[in-house]
């Protein structure tokens, strides 16, 4: 306390609780960092789960890599760009979810349920939904480069 107290009057601080709860700010302020990029460590986690047992994901991400081929080969625009990426990241997560959903639905029950099976319908039904209309994009886009 002494020594805060002398760092204190040799700093702009008034007094020796102003530096005492800068002292704390940091701290503080360095552990919401700390979890913050811990939070990306448990994000990458998943994302390597995802790819390794993931099958649809795996198809989905080597489309999304085929699209982006296609995208630097035929050079198209911006906007073109932005749609593509958008309808891929929509698609991507859904798929994410979806594999969440079903791993969660398995944890829960491995054996013939009715209402499981119902969730994990729905769950794929919103890939499919995305992964349709994404598929309407990519031919928008790419039907004039190609014709």
């Amino acid at each position: 306390m002494i020594i805060l107290a002398e760092k204190a009057r040799k700093t702009k601080f008034s007094s020796a609780l102003q530096l005492i709860e800068l002292y704390e700010n940091s701290i503080l302020n360095w552990y919401k960092m700390n979890a913050f990029f811990r939070g990306f460590r448990f994000a990458f986690n998943g994302i390597a789960v995802l790819i390794k047992t993931g099958v649809n994901f795996k198809i989905q991400l080597i489309a999304f890599c085929f699209v982006c081929f296609a995208g630097c080969y035929f050079n198209i625009t911006s906007t073109e760009w932005l749609m593509i990426l958008g309808v891929s990241a929509l698609v991507l997560s859904l798929e994410a979810l979806n594999t969440s959903i079903e791993k969660l639905c398995d944890l829960y029950s491995t054996e013939q349920n009715d209402k499981i099976k119902i969730i994990k319908d729905i769950a794929a039904g919103a890939v499919l939904i995305a992964s349709f209309f994404a598929g309407i994009v990519g031919v928008l886009i790419f039907w004039k480069y190609i014709i």
